[in-house]
């Protein structure tokens, strides 16, 4: 009583809370208690210094026990796991809101402590600890399986082995998997085009192992170097790639836990069914998986089809308008017929990138050659046959600015200085060409070989050449001065090409007999 009343005149002065609190040496909780039990009656200390003090306590016990009702209301939890679990919200971010809900509505609320106290309590027994772990779209967890698939080959009768691409989406465990028919970059890439269109949807982070198809060099102090393919696809798709510490499986524990099981599930289940294509296999490994994502939970009810359709899927960034196409990158080194060389097949580019090395973008059906990040040259590459030119005649230099002075004449007149027949070969290389400049790389190095056998031995090697009627190639006539068939008589090169064909034993061979 006397407590009360001490307050109720202090406050009367004007002291503030703090200073009526040390001046009674009670709490400032208790001093704010007052407060509310004073105004809520509108008293002060003029109308409670003649009051008995068996009264007042009365009243403050039913005062205190109605501020602990409001004290202790417990806000909803429920909805607030849901809160949770979208991106960017955090526990704090939810008390700072339950406060303001409570300061409106004029209630005591809990602190931050006692507030995570209660919601974690909540979680651990609503089986909803993934909201902890992980956020709803924030992350896939890709690998390939340890234990290969196996299918019939059809032609030869034999099995064939694959391997299995899988991908999680760790907070609801939704899974998706595909058989592929190696672990090269392409069938890499392809498994993840699928993946984005199966999960229909693309997450902030692909989390990868440190596999060579994916990542060049992860040193333990620097940022990933990421295979180009790859992080050309993750562009596209708006992802950054973030790969595990080398050889650390639990950061992609997820996908770890999920190989494993899908080992289990999909490729035991399937051992014993008779596949003569991947794509057959492929087919039934979808149904198959289909099941195992609508296999209930076995600690907490639904399954990892019904936690992703209800929390995550509206989390995932929408698909770009066009997939990502495969490409690979290759370096070549431009020649002095203005074109390149890849895969036994020359292409032009502007002849002013001569002597130079480019970067060549493969992809299924053309090729970009690029140098200093501009595209500089585009082809086509179907229809181009083995050791066949693609040239655009822009590309071309003109006739007065050819390198070093290049061109036909001057083949052919170094040529007359070795023979008539070496002239003749000269002259049919270049009436082979649609443009002039593709035949100088084959003349210089006809020409080379003078230098390294002799005029006399290259003449007659295009000799025999022309009279054996064959197109004149570079190769063939190396051949025929390596083996020395320059120097030989016809009848002696016919009676050799017959040895060949035949098992001659002589007389003495059969008289053992």
């Amino acid at each position: 009583m006397q407590d009360i009343k001490e307050v109720s005149r202090l406050r009367l002065l004007g002291l503030s809370q703090r200073t009526i609190a040390k001046q009674c040496r009670i709490s400032r909780n208790t001093v704010k208690l007052f407060y509310d039990f004073l105004d809520s009656r509108g008293w002060d200390y003029h109308t409670i210094k003649d009051f008995d003090w068996l009264q007042i306590i009365d009243l403050i016990e039913l005062q205190l026990k109605s501020v602990r009702e409001l004290h202790y209301e417990l806000p909803d939890y429920e909805k607030l796991v849901k809160e949770l679990s979208k991106p960017g919200v955090t526990m704090q971010l939810l008390w700072e809101e339950y406060v303001q809900n409570c300061r409106r509505s004029n209630q005591l609320y809990y602190q931050i402590t006692q507030f995570k106290k209660h919601f974690h309590d909540y979680i651990n027994t609503h089986s909803f600890t993934d909201v902890i772990q992980h956020k709803p779209g924030d992350r896939i967890e890709v690998d390939w399986a340890g234990t290969p698939v196996m299918y019939m080959d059809p032609d030869h009768g034999g099995m064939v082995s694959g391997s299995l691409f899988v991908a999680v989406l760790p907070f609801s465990g939704y899974t998706f998997a595909w058989a592929c028919p190696d672990q090269k970059q392409a069938s890499w890439i392809d498994a993840h085009l699928r993946m984005f269109s199966y999960f229909g949807g693309v997450s902030q982070l692909l989390v990868p192992d440190n596999l060579k198809t994916g990542v060049i060099k992860h040193p333990k102090y620097e940022d990933p170097i990421l295979n180009v393919s790859y992080r050309e696809m993750a562009e596209h798709y708006g992802c950054v790639v973030l790969p595990t510490r080398v050889r650390k499986p639990k950061d992609k524990a997820s996908v770890e836990n999920s190989v494993n099981q899908l080992t289990r599930f999909i490729i035991a289940r399937l051992r014993n069914h008779q596949f003569f294509t991947l794509m057959e296999y492929n087919e039934q490994l979808l149904i198959t998986l289909d099941a195992f994502n609508h296999k209930p939970f076995q600690k907490k009810p639904g399954s990892r089809s019904e936690a992703f359709e209800q929390f995550e899927q509206a989390f995932l960034r929408p698909l770009p308008k066009y997939p990502y196409t495969f490409c690979q990158w290759r370096k070549a080194k431009v020649q002095m017929n203005s074109h390149i060389q890849f895969e036994k097949r020359y292409y032009s580019v502007p002849y002013r990138f001569i002597g130079n090395e480019i970067e060549v973008k493969v992809y299924a059906d053309h090729l970009e050659m690029i140098a200093s990040s501009s595209v500089i040259a585009q082809h086509q590459r179907l229809g181009v046959p083995m050791g066949g030119y693609s040239t655009v005649p822009d590309h071309m230099p003109p006739q007065s600015q050819i390198h070093q002075n290049w061109s036909k004449e001057r083949f052919i007149r170094e040529a007359n200085l070795i023979g008539i027949h070496t002239t003749k070969v000269i002259e049919q290389i270049f009436e082979n060409v649609k443009h002039e400049a593709q035949g100088y790389k084959t003349a210089v190095s006809i020409l080379k070989l003078a230098e390294l056998y002799s005029v006399e031995r290259l003449e007659n090697a295009c000799r025999r050449l022309l009279e054996k009627g064959q197109y004149p190639r570079y190769k063939h006539l190396k051949t025929l001065l390596q083996n020395g068939q320059d120097k030989m008589r016809s009848s002696d090169i016919e009676a050799d090409q017959r040895s060949e064909k035949a098992f001659v034993r002589g007389g003495q061979y059969y008289a053992r007999k």
